[in-house]
C-alpha cells in the first residue's frame, strides 16, 4: 500500500478487484461499479479495466470515488477499502474516522446502497476488526457486514 498526502494506492487490492470483475463478467454480469474513497486508487483500477472493457465492450464498468456514484446504481458494487491498518500504526485516515453519525458513515451507506444485487468488499477485514477501534464506523460497518 502506498500513501500520499491525501490518498492511498493499494496494488494488491486493485488486482483482487480486477479478478472479481473478470469472474462476474464471465458469468454474464455487465453492470459493475467499483467504489473507493481514494481517487488515485480509482484511477489505478480504471487503468486495469481497459483490457476488460476491450474484451467485454457491452459491459458498463466504472471505478470512482463514493461521490462519483451518488445517484447511480450498478448491478454489482465492489467496495475497495484500499487502506490496510497495521499493528504498528494507530493512524486511521480521515476518510474512515468517525462514529455512526459521522459523514464517513453517510458515505459508506451511499456506497453500499448503490448495489442493485451484489455488494462485495475487498480489503483487510481481519486487520480492520483487530486494529481499528470498535467505536469507529469502519470497524462497526465491517463487523456487521462480515456477519452476513
Amino acid at each position: 500500500m502506498v500513501s500520499s498526502e491525501s490518498s492511498f494506492i493499494n496494488h494488491g487490492n486493485a488486482i483482487l478487484v480486477t479478478e472479481q470483475i473478470e469472474k462476474a463478467l464471465e458469468k454474464g454480469r455487465r453492470s459493475i461499479g467499483i467504489v473507493t474513497p481514494y481517487k488515485k486508487q480509482a484511477n489505478l483500477i480504471n487503468e486495469k479495466l481497459l483490457r476488460l472493457k476491450t474484451l467485454y465492450p457491452d459491459a458498463d464498468l466504472q471505478a470512482g470515488t463514493i461521490h462519483t456514484f451518488q445517484g447511480k446504481e450498478k448491478e454489482i458494487i465492489i467496495y475497495d477499502i484500499t487502506f490496510s491498518p497495521t499493528e504498528n500504526s494507530n493512524y486511521l485516515p480521515a476518510t474512515y474516522s468517525g462514529d455512526v453519525d459521522s459523514s464517513t458513515a453517510k458515505l459508506l451507506n451511499i456506497a453500499m446502497t448503490r448495489a442493485e444485487e451484489f455488494f462485495i468488499i475487498v480489503g483487510d477485514i481481519d486487520g480492520i476488526l483487530v486494529h481499528v477501534p470498535e467505536d469507529q464506523v469502519l470497524h462497526q460497518w465491517v463487523k456487521e457486514i462480515s456477519k452476513k
